[in-house]
């Protein structure tokens, strides 16, 4: 093994991995079609949310999604089935769970939202928990529905099981559950679900967890188990759901909300003990899924997160989220060896703002040879002394822009710039011609002699103009 090869996926804790800043990936998914599984349309442009069920009778693969108006709000959402056939082939079975006029989802005779179900089967029934919201979202909770297919039709019960105006306020901000998974134990029914502020409004977000006897209630009252103020480690900000279980142990992703929501979490805990905080463990921050340039994937991660299930030949099979470049929702289908998460090198997404794969650790002199291949512009930055942290503490948090203070950087134009404490770009230099990847099969970008007073940079079969030294000034 070469740990000298700092693209190698055994290098991985050599580079930082953060919520906001960037997250460079050694995923090992595979997309099972360019095209996407589903698309939205209006009035419901957005199925942003899912769950993915393995029917245990028939064997057959089941795709839940959450149909959201764009912005969330404003038309009925509801909950569209796709099921794969023996053959492999995607049918579209249409609405099977939505609001009614005369139901508590409803406000003035208007249906309200019935979305982000997950689906446990026993004993010939199929027990489904899902997120419900008033249609102007002045209230919501979660609600239980039962059938005898997995494609419905669902019986829902009269009353929520959870609703958010009767919850005290959890750490004076926690309120609204939603996005729950439902799991049976051995003794009893475990619900995990994201809980939010009054009306879900957003500004940070937690795991928490209810249990019952029976399926369809009454639970107890939820408790919080990771969120930005817990004891466990919980990079913020985090979105679950859904959670799914392998081998006695729960398994929860959880994607960031900043602008880049690339960076995935993956908590675990042992089953049982599922309902108490301090069992749950972060297994790994970041490098779980990478974005690609397709337009059906131009927002990269939306909505939640992956929603997977681990067949019974080891693959973690996952629907994943996104927007088009249209803005419409997109689904996609990805799958992976579960013993297996990882490959031999890294991509780095940056689909809504920059990106930053930073070294953990300082040289004073190097050689550097990149071998790789980048769409758009890019920059190999050294000499950082700049803050290191995000833009706001909240979604869609970007990198802040300080971070290119006190620093050197090579563009793919083939500028060299020097950033000076104040923020201000000084160009120092310029390559002969702009820069492609990969810079391979010799071509070696070098710095070294480096120290506090002088750095030195030398590109293979390119000239600087004018400048070839680079001095710190």
């Amino acid at each position: 093994m070469n740990l000298n090869n700092l693209a190698s996926s055994a290098t991985r804790k050599s580079w930082l991995h953060h919520p906001v800043i960037g997250d460079p990936s050694w995923d090992a998914f595979e997309r099972e079609s360019e095209l996407p599984l589903f698309k939205g349309s209006s009035p419901l442009e957005w199925p942003v949310n899912g769950f993915l069920f393995l029917d245990p009778q028939s064997q057959l693969w089941h795709a839940y999604l959450s149909q959201y108006p764009r912005g969330y709000w404003g038309s009925p959402g509801d909950t569209r089935l796709l099921r794969e056939d023996a053959s492999g082939e995607w049918r579209d079975l249409g609405t099977v769970l939505a609001g009614a006029p005369d139901t508590f989802d409803a406000v003035g005779g208007v249906a309200g939202l019935t979305v982000d179900p997950s689906l446990v089967f026993e004993n010939g029934v199929y027990h489904l928990v899902y997120g419900w919201a008033a249609p102007d979202n002045g209230s919501g909770g979660l609600a239980y529905a039962r059938g005898m297919r997995p494609e419905g039709p669902f019986e829902r019960a009269p009353e929520p099981l959870h609703l958010d105006l009767e919850q005290p306020l959890l750490l004076d901000r926690y309120q609204r559950c939603y996005a729950p998974t439902l799991l049976r134990r051995e003794r009893d029914w475990l619900l995990l679900c994201m809980m939010s502020t009054p009306q879900n409004l957003g500004g940070t977000w937690a795991l928490c967890a209810m249990t019952a006897l029976s399926p369809e209630g009454p639970y107890s009252p939820p408790t919080l188990l990771l969120s930005p103020q817990s004891a466990t480690h919980h990079p913020p900000l985090l979105e679950f759901y859904p959670a799914f279980v392998v081998g006695g142990k729960v398994h929860a992703f959880a994607s960031s909300v900043a602008a880049n929501r690339s960076y995935q979490a993956h908590f675990a805990a042992d089953l049982e003990q599922a309902h108490r905080p301090e069992m749950w463990r972060l297994e790994q921050g970041g490098s779980l899924w990478h974005d690609t340039l397709h337009p059906s994937e131009a927002a990269g991660i939306w909505g939640q997160t992956l929603a997977g299930q681990v067949s019974s030949d080891g693959h973690l099979r996952v629907l994943a989220f996104s927007k088009s470049d249209d803005d419409l929702g997109t689904v996609h289908l990805a799958n992976r060896r579960w013993d297996q998460p990882h490959r031999e090198a890294f991509v780095l997404s940056a689909p809504n703002a920059d990106s930053h794969a930073l070294l953990r650790s300082a040289y004073t002199s190097f050689d550097l040879t990149i071998n790789g291949q980048a769409r758009g512009e890019w920059s190999l930055s050294w000499g950082c002394t700049g803050p290191l942290g995000p833009d706001r503490n909240s979604a869609d948090a970007r990198p802040h822009p300080t971070m290119r203070h006190s620093s050197f950087e090579l563009h793919s134009s083939g500028r060299v710039s020097r950033w000076d404490a104040q923020g201000m770009r000084h160009q120092i230099g310029q390559t002969a011609q702009p820069l492609t990847l990969p810079l391979s099969q010799g071509k070696r970008t070098k710095s070294s002699r480096q120290s506090k007073q002088r750095a030195q940079i030398i590109i293979a079969h390119q000239r600087f103009q004018p400048l070839t030294t680079l001095r710190n000034t």
